[in-house]
């Protein structure tokens, strides 16, 4: 649980806002069946006096070829776009398969790759403007030595036609909790 209040004046600071967030992940490990990761994050600003954009909420986007595969991250999602000043939520989930599928067809089992499916969502409300957006994704990724990745993503906008896209990467911080380990 996090609160943030801006008050005017401290630091040379112009802010004036207040934030209270709630954040919960979890990890299961399956065994043979691989792992399942996930997040989720809930967050109101209640008061709005003076914000400006870097006081928003902002989530993870990406508009390149590249991701380091952050679970709390969009492959797909402009940076800025989206942020918001009033209510949010967002949920985040993968399952890696562990090569279930992969290590079962022979001349592919040498490879040792490992499956992974993802979701991505959040819904988020902006002052005086009734609408509210909601945006996911959905992916499916091969990683190797639980460092290199490539994945297919497909994003989903209320208003906008479907995205699709390619992302690959290595993920260098093994640490943060984003990434299952399989044994």
């Amino acid at each position: 649980m996090t609160y943030l209040r801006a008050i005017p004046g401290v630091a040379g600071s112009t802010a004036d806002f207040d934030r209270a967030a709630v954040s919960i992940s979890y990890r299961l490990r399956l065994g043979l069946f691989g792992g399942i990761s996930a997040f989720a994050n809930y967050g109101k600003f209640f008061r709005h006096e003076k914000m400006d954009l870097m006081d928003y909420c902002h989530f993870n986007g990406n508009k390149t070829l590249f991701s380091n595969f952050l679970l709390i991250d969009f492959k797909l999602l402009d940076y800025y776009q989206y942020a918001t000043n009033n209510e949010y939520l967002q949920a985040h989930g993968e399952y890696n398969m562990g090569g279930l599928i992969l290590n079962k067809i022979p001349l592919l089992r040498k490879l040792n790759l490992n499956e992974i499916i993802g979701f991505h969502y959040f819904r988020a409300a902006y002052l005086n403007n009734p609408v509210v957006k909601n945006y996911y994704e959905t992916s499916f990724g091969i990683e190797k030595f639980k460092v290199l990745r490539a994945d297919i993503v497909m994003g989903f906008d209320q208003n906008i036609k479907t995205r699709v896209g390619f992302v690959l990467g290595l993920k260098f911080n093994l640490s943060d909790g984003s990434v299952i380990e399989i044994e």
